[in-house]
């Protein structure tokens, strides 16, 4: 029997067992079914998670649980009998091709583990893991409380990159004024102020972060190249954080020329993800302060 217990905890929610996916889950990975579950402080230190009730039964159905039975004991034992336990799965949101181990943790018993290489896949202590097949392919994926809570509360969606924030040409050259004020707005909850915008800017010397080969042009006002500012968890995410923290900080702010800026935008998903690397690798710590971790913002963008 599936038992599950939520736990109030710093305003996220703490979950102990394996849980399967239900249609807000299935809708936002596009999967036809899957599951998940907590990372233990050991699974996150070892690199490895246990796959339990509808885990496990997943990983069975999609590998054949007569083919996982032979596959029991230390990868010496697989290999004096030719086997090695790597499967593919798919990495949400990239699509890559992982290859971790699958394979019974000893030469007897029930015990279903999955093995990961750090470079391709890692786990986070307090964060969820899950599994979910896809159009005839297995996935394995990684998502925040915070992340969890905001879908499970209905408090955000995400189709279509619409949590993305308008582009707004009149933030943008107030940005690029020589003094820039607050601007007022009556189209958005959560305003955005051009003076940490324009702070932004500077502190990158008005280079573009992603693709810095791309043209632009001088500004009129400031006689430096002409950059945008663009929040990488997006605005809209401040209804999750309400006055807890602020999103519109130069810590979250990405400086990019108006090319890359309308890429991120409107590029196909596969064709802006080594750029959205570049920006989620420099800003791994305030991601962390958020609750939030990598996979989180791949998926917003996604």
């Amino acid at each position: 029997m599936l038992i599950e217990k939520i736990v109030e905890k710093g305003g996220n929610m703490a979950v102990s067992g394996d849980k399967p996916f239900d249609q807000r889950l299935c809708a936002f990975f596009g999967a036809d079914k899957g599951a998940y579950s907590i990372v233990t402080p050991t699974e996150a230190d070892d690199g490895q998670v246990t796959l339990t009730g509808e885990e496990k039964k997943l990983a069975l159905n999609y590998f054949g649980e007569a083919e996982l039975s032979e596959y029991r004991g230390n990868d010496e034992v697989l290999a004096s009998k030719g086997l090695d336990a790597r499967r593919a799965f798919r990495h949400f949101t990239t699509g890559q091709v992982v290859y971790p181990k699958l394979k019974y943790a000893k030469s007897k018993g029930t015990e279903l583990r999955l093995y990961f290489n750090a470079e391709e896949f890692k786990v986070t202590e307090g964060e969820f893991w899950g599994i979910f097949t896809k159009k005839g392919e297995i996935w394995i994926c990684n998502f925040s409380q915070k992340l969890f809570g905001a879908l499970k509360n209905d408090e955000l969606q995400f189709d279509d990159r619409h949590l993305l924030e308008a582009e707004i040409d009149d933030f943008q050259s107030e940005a690029n004024s020589a003094a820039p004020e607050q601007m007022e707005s009556h189209s958005m909850q959560w305003k955005r102020d051009p003076k940490i915008a324009a702070g932004a800017l500077k502190s990158k010397n008005y280079e573009c972060e992603i693709h810095p080969e791309f043209p632009t042009f001088v500004s009129r006002a400031t006689g430096n190249p002409f950059m945008e500012a663009h929040h990488l968890v997006p605005m809209k995410l401040q209804t999750v954080y309400k006055d807890a923290i602020n999103l519109d900080t130069i810590e979250n702010i990405c400086v990019l020329n108006p090319l890359s800026h309308r890429m991120l935008h409107h590029g196909k998903f596969d064709d802006i993800v080594d750029s959205l690397n570049i920006l989620v690798k420099t800003r791994l710590d305030f991601i962390r302060s958020l609750d939030l971790v990598s996979d989180d913002i791949f998926a917003m963008y996604g």
